[in-house]
């Protein structure tokens, strides 16, 4: 049933294959699914499978591992090297990674989804088939799975499989009774434990997150039909597909240099320094498994949606320096810049209803050091570092 899974995972990664099953099969990990409904405050669309799933788990244990888990053949193929195997690791190490992603979805961030093994299965299965940087990155965090499995055969499944402890945690009590009466571990006093655990570590991760909600984040320059920031931070998996499937390679993914704080870690943010955003692709809303990027029908209603707003920096443009130079304008496809002159002097002026914030002109802009052009995220904060 496993190797099936796999099999399925492999096919639905084909890049010419409708995504819509895929998007909902990635995303829809019982673990994945909950920390993103909490991190959202609402119910995602990805639970309608999650909850069956959880269901599932309550009447066969770990029923997901035994049966539905796409990277369990792998890692036990990886598992079964010859060598000393050495100690096993604790099953408390699932339980606090478990208990981490919690506590970060009190505070309004999904960022330990990423560790869902539905969610690193799909950006290993479309590493198979899509080959670049990208895709790389998008599944760097299977390869820490492979890293654990191979210098601990075993311990990503048993011992920190957030998945995994959450199967746990659902079985029902009179397990842990049963376990009583025959002499091992009193688990559902082990369980009453975690349960401590978790509640403290959310409160505090709470008032962590009060600070940090009344903070206000700096809206960043998003894919196109981004949620609003906060539910954007709090619903993204950092998976990873965007920065993949992205043919211009101007998705990547933040590491906080410029002061965006630690929510906005690895979330997908766009560069204009190489290339822009073409008008006719739709690919990374169309990948995303949790809402986080919402889906564009088509390119006609992309023209429709603002990505940011270009904004010109006259002291370092060309034009407005006297010098020919109107490229900017030449490349927009939206026909958003135009020149205005008095009849001695001209610059370059931007329409903003009619701007979505592509970047070409940013891409395109011949000043050196600096663009003369930026393209800013909408009601975009300045920076504050970096």
């Amino acid at each position: 049933m496993r190797w099936l899974a796999l099999a399925i995972w492999l096919l639905l990664a084909w890049p010419g294959l409708p995504v819509p099953v895929a998007r909902v099969l990635s995303a829809a990990g019982p673990y994945a699914a909950g920390i993103t409904a909490l991190a959202a405050r609402a119910f995602v669309w990805p639970l309608l499978v999650a909850l069956p799933l959880a269901l599932w788990t309550r009447v066969r244990r770990r029923a997901i591992c035994r049966w539905a888990c796409p990277l369990g053949p792998v890692l036990d193929l990886v598992s079964r090297r010859p060598g000393p195997c050495g100690r096993r690791w604790p099953p408390v190490i699932g339980m606090a990674v478990l208990a981490a992603g919690i506590g970060l979805a009190v505070v309004g961030v999904a960022w330990g989804a990423w560790l869902d093994p539905l969610v690193m299965a799909r950006a290993g299965a479309r590493l198979v088939w899509v080959r670049t940087g990208a895709a790389l990155i998008s599944a760097a965090s299977l390869a820490v799975t492979v890293l654990i499995s191979l210098l601990r055969p075993g311990a990503w499944c048993g011992s920190v499989c957030p998945l995994g402890a959450l199967q746990d945690l659902l079985q029902p009590v009179r397990d842990g009774l049963a376990a009583e009466g025959t002499g091992s571990a009193p688990r559902s006093f082990a369980r009453r434990r975690l349960l401590v655990g978790l509640g403290a570590f959310g409160l505090g991760a709470g008032g962590g997150g009060a600070v940090w909600a009344a903070s206000a984040p700096r809206r960043l320059l998003r894919p196109p039909n981004a949620a609003s920031e906060s539910d954007f931070r709090a619903l993204c998996l950092r998976c990873g597909q965007c920065v993949a499937v992205c043919p211009a390679r101007i998705i990547r993914p933040d590491t906080g240099s410029d002061g965006a704080g630690w929510t906005s870690w690895w979330t997908p943010r766009l560069h204009y320094s190489d290339d822009f955003c073409r008008p006719d692709c739709v690919r990374c809303s169309h990948v995303c498994p949790s809402g986080a990027l919402r889906p564009i029908a088509n390119a006609a209603e992309k023209v429709g949606l603002r990505i940011g707003r270009a904004e010109v920096r006259h002291p370092i443009c060309w034009l407005t320096d006297g010098r020919e130079c109107a490229i900017c304008r030449a490349v927009c496809p939206y026909d958003a810049i135009t020149v205005e002159t008095d009849g001695f002097d001209s610059r370059i002026v931007v329409n903003p209803n009619q701007c979505t914030g592509c970047g070409a002109c940013e891409a395109e802009c011949p000043a050196e050091p600096e663009r003369a052009i930026i393209v800013h995220a909408p009601d975009a904060r300045p920076a504050t570092g970096g």
